[in-house]
């Protein structure tokens, strides 16, 4: 991968990780039907120029 393609894309993961895991953590703050709860969740990145579709799939789990 050249290293511009390789920058731009660590670039655009650590944009989804922040905001993914500010996204969890304040609906886990502010759902009142978090606490204890399992929480199916589902981040689907979507390429359109080279029509590739990545599904990650998983459980969070709320506090007790």
């Amino acid at each position: 991968m050249p290293d511009d393609t390789n920058v731009s894309t660590r670039k655009l993961l650590k944009q989804i990780g922040l905001k993914s895991s500010a996204a969890v953590k304040r609906v886990a703050r502010d759902s009142p039907n978090a606490g204890g709860r399992v929480s199916d969740t589902r981040l689907v990145l979507k390429i359109r120029l080279l029509d590739l579709e990545g599904t990650v799939a998983g459980q969070i789990t709320g506090r007790g």
